[in-house]
């Protein structure tokens, strides 16, 4: 079956609306007087007909006036027999992955050209006001439909549809997503969308650099939820402005604020976001591939000063195995077919706060983040050719510590494997002494980090590095005192915690400079992120400490490629060390 029969309902939203509009141009005056009549007794025939019996159309009232140039419709509704689709799919037609049930409770179209519709098979209108929209699209996309035949096309009777002025109001969209690997749902609800020079044409091989078949507009949808068996996410009043030119979309103000995940059993709030992207722009965009085609291939993405607030509460952490939630391993499960060539992040700025049982709470800030991402695909006649997605950063740790990292995330192993190369330098003990307060027993009194340079691998089930820390003058408190002068840095406890347990330097005077590696079994509860800086933390740890039993004491002993991670002595009488990421 051709795709543009039966593929997107606007398509055949859009198909209803023409017949309408060409029989009033044609014969203004008789179809004035009788199109309520002939629209109800030939418009669902003919529906079936366009789409092979696939959609069905009704509606409850409509009014044509042809000398104020407008068109009126009530209770419009569009469903599909999903029946005849796996008839047809049966019969190795080609029917689209997506099924769409809408309705709508009042259309109105404004200004209409009616002579264009006859000289140029164009529809032309000035405004367009559709109210409770409410569109539901189940997606079962099969690699197996791409092989069946399609219908050979005929000649459009209409070639495009144009409006000046689009405003959606309360509108209620629901998509549901179930693939071979994963199944999602997402919900947007309420408010308003506004869309400017609005143009659909029907020739879907087109090359098309717009979004939502608009030139400029604005989205303010109430809520958006999107969910899955691992969380639910829910954005309250998320903003979105976009702009495009012949060759690029740009999505301008983009704002979301407490974005919860909320655990799907318990309801329980994990996380929450705050995430605001000023400018972020596709070149080479093609928004007709990825309606049509379900294909996302973009040459370019630039995001000038974005913005990533995360706060983390460990108490409602979830204690499922988070297996096969890599970058590389989740990019490889997306539903569409993905090539996004290289994105490139300027100036952008990520801040991330663990809340701990207790309700301390420790931050990590990285500003100045300048990073390029190249080969993000899905696509295997791609990944055959260039395996790995490269990931390359560098800004500042507190706004103070030049750090860079490479990343090689591979996209030819199931099983997520990763490399990475960085560096972090000069810090010194009031940029550290926050977080140990809140994740460790130890007070920093005294610290500086001349440099660290590290390289970690692994994937799913293990990671390893190799490190090098410099730094000097380390002096810890062993424990919390209310008295400022225990905690001093030339306290009595900072003495004892220092002199009997660490290296105050690396190298120490007339010594060599102390490396050391770290090897771990995948603590499944955790991501990426938390791999990186369990190897990070242990490293420091490592290079510090004297006695390195005390460390496996504490800690755990490290493992092996295929064992399971080991708990400590005090994680094992105690409990969970708050904090550990």
């Amino acid at each position: 079956m051709a795709k543009s029969k039966v593929n997107i309902p606007l398509r055949i939203l859009f198909f209803s609306l023409a017949l309408i509009v060409v029989s009033a141009g044609a014969v203004a005056w008789w179809f004035s007087h009788h199109y309520e009549t002939v629209l109800k007794e030939r418009l669902p025939g003919m529906m079936l007909r366009a789409t092979d019996s696939v959609y069905h159309i009704s509606f409850q009232d409509l009014n044509v006036n042809v000398f104020d140039h407008k068109v009126t419709i009530t209770g419009l509704e569009l469903w599909a027999d999903e029946k005849q689709a796996l008839a047809l799919k049966q019969q190795h037609r080609h029917t689209p992955p997506t099924l769409s049930t809408l309705s709508i409770s009042l259309l109105e179209v404004t200004g209409i050209n009616w002579h264009n519709i006859i000289s140029d098979k164009s529809i032309e209108s000035a405004h367009a006001s559709v109210q409770d929209l409410k569109w539901t699209m189940d997606c079962s996309p099969n690699p197996k439909d791409s092989l069946y035949s399609r219908d050979k096309k005929k000649p459009a009777a209409i070639t495009s549809i144009t409006c000046d002025h689009v405003d959606f109001i309360n509108p209620d969209i629901t998509y549901h997503y179930k693939g071979i690997k994963e199944h999602f749902d997402c919900y947007m609800k309420g408010g308003t969308a506004t869309l400017e020079n609005f143009a659909y044409d029907m020739d879907e091989k087109k090359d098309t650099s717009v979004f939502l078949y608009a030139r400029s507009g604005k989205v303010r949808f109430k809520d958006f939820i999107f969910s899955k068996p691992a969380g639910r996410y829910v954005i309250n009043a998320p903003l979105l402005d976009f702009v495009t030119t012949p060759n690029t979309v740009t999505l301008r103000s983009v704002k979301i604020t407490n974005m919860r995940d909320l655990d799907q059993k318990t309801g329980k709030e994990k996380e929450f976001y705050n995430l605001v992207f000023p400018s972020i722009e596709l070149a080479g965009f093609n928004w007709n591939r990825l309606i049509n085609d379900g294909e996302l291939l973009i040459p370019g993405v630039h995001a000038a000063e974005p913005s990533i607030d995360v706060h983390y509460i460990r108490a409602n952490a979830d204690a499922n195995a988070r297996t096969g939630d890599y970058p590389n391993q989740l990019m490889l499960e997306v539903g569409l077919k993905t090539n996004i060539e290289k994105v490139n992040i300027k100036n952008g700025r990520f801040r991330y706060t663990e809340v701990t049982a207790k309700g301390d709470e420790g931050t990590i800030e990285f500003s100045g983040i300048h990073s390029s991402f190249a080969n993000i695909t899905n696509l295997p006649a791609i990944i055959a050719h260039d395996n790995y997605c490269a990931v390359k950063l560098e800004g500042k740790y507190m706004n103070k510590s030049p750090l860079a990292a490479n990343f090689k995330l591979y996209l030819n192993d199931k099983k997520g494997h990763f490399t990475m190369d960085g560096y972090l330098d000069s810090l010194n003990g009031n940029d550290v002494q926050s977080q140990a307060a809140v994740f460790t027993i130890v007070k920093v009194t005294s610290f500086k980090l001349n440099r660290m340079d590290m390289h970690i691998e692994g994937d799913e089930t293990y990671s390893k590095g190799d490190f090098t820390v410099l730094y000097d003058d380390l002096k810890i408190s062993l424990f919390k005192f209310d008295s400022k002068q225990r905690e001093t840095r030339h306290g009595p406890f900072a003495f004892v915690g220092s002199a009997l347990l660490l290296y105050p330097s690396n190298p120490m005077p007339g010594k060599d400079v102390r490396k050391v590696t770290t090897s771990f079994a995948r603590d499944t509860t955790k991501g990426f992120v938390g791999t990186i800086w369990q190897n990070m933390f242990r490293s420091v740890k490592k290079s510090a400490i004297r006695d390195q039993g005390i460390v496996t004491l504490t800690d755990g002993p490290e493992t092996a490629k295929g064992q399971q991670p080991k708990k400590g002595f005090f994680t094992r009488l105690f409990g969970k060390k708050k904090g550990r990421s």
